[in-house]
């Protein structure tokens, strides 16, 4: 668990956390004073006073309940020289963060032969649709667009800070994102402006891999068999960005993909 007796103040500042008129110095972490719930000017907005006091689901402001569901419907049968499996599949995955999903249909089908007492054959196709919405890396050193919302919301927002009072103060009237002149609060800005409104990327993936073998059996010791294989890969991406600018001033939007396929014969 998360500790609720200390607030803003970095380490070797433990006593230095407000400025001279009563405010909340723009620093991050936890090690300032004890909260005491006395009233001080927010650093979010100077001109709103809160109370110095512990926030302990402050961090549930960037979260929300994930969801995942799989269903899958297979059909096989065969007789007595031959077998066949088709099967689906659908995939809806909602992600802890907001805006962030992912959706999968694929297909598989498999069957054998056997042709006569020397040659079988034995075939198969899995085919997969995929959309996938703002990815994400919950890693330390995840900067860019908003993807260590996680751990900066842990490590580095003090405890005192209520996020949910933030988020609706981070931007100006303009609509531009506000600058706090501190690297941490600014990439918590950064962070949540691009989890939260901005950013909307979206990747449609698509692949097939399907195989065919021929299968001798020269004698009940010995068997020949050939395979070829193909797997085939594509991809688009499409990528949204709102800027953080007066009236979205500096937005971005770009599209690309790439299309891969490869054969191999055994």
């Amino acid at each position: 668990p998360l500790q609720d007796i200390y607030g803003n103040g970095t380490w070797g500042v433990r006593e230095g956390a407000f400025a001279a008129d009563g405010s909340q110095v723009n620093t991050s972490y936890s090690f300032g004073p004890r909260m005491d719930g006395s009233m001080h000017p927010a650093i979010y907005d100077k001109s709103k006073m809160v109370p110095y006091s512990p926030q302990p689901d402050n961090s549930k402001t960037f979260y929300q309940d994930g969801s995942y569901i799989n269903n899958n419907i297979a059909l096989s049968g065969g007789g007595e020289k031959y077998t066949y499996r088709f099967s689906y599949s659908n995939l809806k995955n909602n992600g802890v963060l907001p805006n962030n999903a992912v959706n999968r249909n694929s297909f598989d089908f498999k069957t054998t032969g056997q042709l006569n007492r020397v040659f079988s054959v034995e075939a198969g196709a899995t085919y997969a649709m995929t959309d996938a919405k703002n990815f994400y890396g919950q890693g330390r050193y995840y900067w860019d667009g908003g993807q260590n919302l996680g751990f900066l919301t842990y490590y580095s927002v003090p405890r005192n800070t209520n996020l949910a009072d933030w988020k609706n103060n981070y931007r100006n009237s303009d609509g531009s994102m506000k600058s706090y002149g501190y690297g941490q609060w600014d990439g918590v800005v950064n962070a949540a402006f691009n989890r939260f409104d901005n950013r909307d990327n979206t990747n449609h993936e698509m692949s097939l891999l399907t195989y065919f073998q021929l299968k001798a059996q020269v004698t009940p010791w010995l068997d020949l068999s050939g395979k070829a294989s193909l797997n085939n890969y594509k991809i688009f991406y499409e990528n949204k960005e709102r800027g953080g600018g007066a009236f979205g001033a500096g937005g971005y939007f770009g599209v690309g993909g790439n299309y891969s396929s490869s054969y191999n014969y055994l």
